[in-house]
């Protein structure tokens, strides 16, 4: 009798095995939502600097222009197409990429590189004031202004 115990035990065990072993995995417990990536605030803005210092390893002056750019420099700031538009010193216009948008707390952080050269725009979440910082292996450029919405 406990032989066939033991039998009927070792064949139930063998039928229900394979269908366990054929249960699909219970779903993973959710993951913490990532965050969506940020759309910026009402797209495009227009920006003027104002102001711009230049920094080196002997220490920092003002400067008369951003970079290229003869203060006070106007430039684009157009979230959909992920861009940073200005006209260059000879002109043409000048388009940088931007790299990452990152809303944090009631601002946005706007990166990129163009070039030999990283950037930085921060905005107040309203968009009207903004600080944009470039640095290369020798220099750091920093401006201050204000930016607007169209019309």
């Amino acid at each position: 009798m406990r032989f066939s115990l033991v039998l009927v035990s070792l064949a139930v065990i063998g039928l229900v095995q394979p269908a366990l072993s054929q249960t699909p995995p219970a779903p993973p417990a959710p993951a913490a939502a990532a965050a969506a990536p940020d759309e910026g605030p009402q797209a495009p803005l227009f920006c003027t600097l104002t102001t711009a210092n230049s920094c080196s390893a002997q220490g920092c002056t003002k400067a008369e222009s951003f970079g290229d750019l003869k203060l006070p420099a106007k430039l684009l700031l157009h979230f959909d197409s992920k861009v940073i538009a200005s006209t260059s010193a000879d002109g043409f216009p000048h388009i940088s990429q931007i790299g990452s948008l990152v809303r944090t707390g009631t601002d946005y952080v706007l990166q990129g590189v163009d070039h030999a050269l990283a950037w930085v725009v921060h905005l107040d979440q309203a968009g009207t004031k903004m600080t944009f910082v470039t640095t290369s292996n020798s220099t750091v450029l920093t401006g201050t202004g204000s930016c607007k919405k169209p019309g």
